[in-house]
């Protein structure tokens, strides 16, 4: 009979940590700006884009898509260096996180909050003995 790992329970701030990188992966995925540039060929129905959807309605469907692709990776840069930048307040200005009062960890990969969210975008699993 092996010995089966024991799996420690999360706490609530480790939880809401992991919720916390998972809903940025999530929204860094969210790219309807990219697929209705893609698709529908239009920016924004703002007046004040008219411009810009003039300009997206004079690109080619591969031009459209590349673009697309372009928007989807900035907006996963940008949510990766708002955590960098966290991450360097954590390690050399004290910044933390907390939950009711309670130190939240961070940092689980040992990458900063920026390695968290890159490796969750890159389906990378929480590791087990996480608290």
């Amino acid at each position: 009979m092996g010995k089966q790992a024991k799996r420690k329970k999360l706490t609530r701030a480790a939880a809401a940590y992991r919720s916390l990188i998972d809903a940025a992966v999530e929204q860094a995925q969210d790219a309807n700006l990219a697929t209705r540039i893609e698709k529908e060929r239009i920016y924004s129905k703002a007046p004040a884009h008219r411009v810009f959807n003039a300009f997206i309605r004079s690109l080619s469907a591969e031009q459209r898509k590349l673009l697309a692709e372009m928007l989807r990776y900035e907006r996963q840069a940008a949510i990766h260096d708002l955590f960098a930048h966290w991450s360097w307040w954590i390690a050399s200005k004290g910044l933390g996180f907390s939950l009711d009062g309670k130190p939240m960890p961070v940092d689980l990969s040992g990458e900063g909050l920026h390695g968290d969210f890159v490796g969750r975008l890159a389906d990378w699993d929480w590791p087990d003995d996480a608290t």
